[in-house]
């Protein structure tokens, strides 16, 4: 609804008819060298979608429900989004309307989609594909510094690289070339991050019953609303030993004033 409100202050709009028979005659060859060549620490291996060079699909479509507007179509290893309408006042008004920043936010998605990914969520399966042929050894440094080797393996069919396992610590991680290793290398050092999930940051207030449970049995105690700590804080060990001692020096009183009384008694007896 909030994109249909967009246009639909639009009072003049044009656009042409796109041929969709032709466009699936189009020659493309899936070109498996296409990528990046900066691109050297692919986060993943191939994916499915790019092996289907001339597939395209509709991602938006005028009112009539016909005629679309908004196409996105594979051409080897690359992504085309075409409209059917131009930003000039020639063909509309979108240059002095809202709209325009959907042309932004596809823009910044499709450059965003070029860069490898280095951020991902504790958990995640994460994995780095090599280059072809490279045969040198890796180590990890994990956030709190400690390092390992990590072993080059298969990722996919015809693709290898190493895989980061447990990365269950949030906070900077390092993959470098380990000093060991001999020969040239393209790759030799790449960076990421892991982070933990929102909901970890989502704070949620407990009720004192709901706490009590979850501490269980333990010495601490859950102070109630309003209610005013102790002078003495939380629970110590052995507050509860001055019963007996009162009781006990209370004995001792008793047994001073039996002593005391024993000779008058000795006496009255004779």
């Amino acid at each position: 609804e909030t994109l249909r409100g967009l246009f639909e202050t639009l009072p003049f709009f044009q656009a042409v008819q796109f041929d969709v028979t032709a466009d699936n005659e189009t020659p493309v060859t899936d070109d498996t060298d296409a990528e990046p060549k900066w691109w050297l620490w692919r986060t993943t291996a191939r994916s499915a979608e790019t092996s289907q060079p001339n597939a395209q699909r509709v991602l938006a479509m005028f009112s009539d429900g016909r005629t679309p507007w908004v196409i996105e179509h594979r051409l080897g290893r690359g992504r085309v989004v075409w409209f059917a309408s131009g930003v000039s006042s020639d063909w509309n008004l979108l240059r002095t309307s809202g709209a325009m920043y959907v042309f932004h936010r596809l823009m910044s998605r499709l450059m965003s989609d070029t860069l490898p990914i280095r951020n991902f969520t504790t958990g995640d399966r994460i994995a780095f594909a090599l280059p072809a042929g490279e045969a040198r050894r890796y180590q990890l440094t994990r956030p709190a510094g400690l390092t390992e080797a990590l072993p080059t393996e298969a990722i996919d069919a015809d693709v290898t690289g190493v895989w980061v396992r447990r990365p269950v610590t949030a906070g900077p991680y390092r993959i470098a070339t380990d000093a060991a290793s001999n020969g040239p290398s393209e790759v030799a050092d790449v960076r990421f991050c892991v982070q933990a999930p929102a909901s970890e940051s989502d704070l949620a207030m407990l009720s004192p019953e709901a706490l009590r449970t979850q501490l269980g049995t333990g010495s601490a105690r859950v102070l109630e609303v309003d209610e005013l700590p102790r002078v003495t804080g939380g629970a110590l060990r052995g507050q509860s030993l001055w019963r007996w001692l009162l009781a006990a020096m209370l004995a001792a009183l008793l047994i001073e004033m039996a002593i005391l009384a024993a000779p008058a008694w000795r006496k009255g007896a004779a």
